[in-house]
């Protein structure tokens, strides 16, 4: 009983996230160098793909998926781009909206303007992802698999 309620409570994730996820697997599906990172303790996938510059430095979430652009993550960007993939669960086909465009503005705002990253990630949803990162996992050194 209680695998099938998992099940089914992933399909639902699965379908609230639906957007996030396929533009996620697009993106893995177009930078096909990529090298698998796991966080078994919440099941997000962490991609790193060799883009050839394509998102800089950047990394970001798209539901379950994180995609990072360098082989060393700091701790602290996983465990933000993690807060941002609760985001996704809590806001589904909102995501983009609430989460994504707010953060992609913020992002190049403090790059233009020579903000601090500390005032970045004063701003909401910024904020909202350090909070939920930095409270719900437990991330060990992470090393390539």
């Amino acid at each position: 009983m209680y695998k099938d309620k998992h099940l089914i409570i992933n399909i639902l994730i699965a379908l609230w996230e639906l957007p996030q996820i396929l533009i996620g697997l697009i993106i893995l599906a177009i930078f096909h160098n990529k090298t698998t990172y796991t966080n078994p303790c919440n099941h997000i996938s962490v991609w790193n793909i060799n883009a050839h510059g394509a998102f800089g430095t950047a990394c970001f979430s798209l539901g379950p998926i994180i995609v990072t652009c360098n082989d060393k993550v700091a701790e602290r960007t996983l465990r933000h781009e993690t807060g941002h993939s609760y985001d996704g669960i809590r806001f589904g086909l909102l995501y983009f909206f609430i989460v994504a465009i707010p953060s992609v503005f913020l992002f190049w705002y403090k790059r233009i303007f020579s903000k601090s990253q500390e005032w970045y990630l004063q701003r909401w949803p910024e904020v909202s992802a350090e909070k939920r990162g930095m409270t719900t996992i437990n991330i060990e050194t992470i090393k390539n698999e």
